[in-house]
């Protein structure tokens, strides 16, 4: 049987309901392993390009590694991952968001945010 290939967008819309789904994380490690498991299950079962961590531009939608994270300047509790057309914010307490990237590297809408175990969001570290 076929797969059902649903478009990017549907695809991001799937991952961020699903993220709101599950549990709250405590730790970065534990966000970084949820978004990842949340992302590539969908990718699996919902598109048919095949996980290529180096094909970047191949239209699967990819999790955030940690050889890319980096400090956030000012906060050395917060973690930023860039991707191509936003970026993923992390606190140490496993809170997450996700922030479009706007012209001249500007931050633009956050379009899905989740807070740690302890109800506390990644601008609240």
């Amino acid at each position: 049987m076929d797969k059902d290939v649903l478009s990017k967008d549907a695809r991001l819309r799937l991952i961020y309901a699903v993220l709101a789904y599950e549990r709250p994380c405590s730790t970065l490690d534990q966000a970084m392993l949820q978004i990842a498991s949340v992302i590539n299950e969908i990718e699996d079962e919902y598109t048919s390009i095949p996980y290529n961590p180096t094909g970047l531009m191949d239209g699967r939608i990819y999790p955030p590694e940690y050889a890319g994270l980096v400090g956030v300047k000012g906060n050395p509790k917060i973690k930023c991952y860039r991707h191509t057309r936003h970026n993923t914010f992390f606190g140490v307490n496993g809170s997450f968001k996700m922030q479009m990237r706007l012209p001249g590297n500007k931050l633009g809408e956050v379009v899905f945010e989740k807070r740690g175990a302890d109800g506390k969001g990644v601008d609240e570290q």
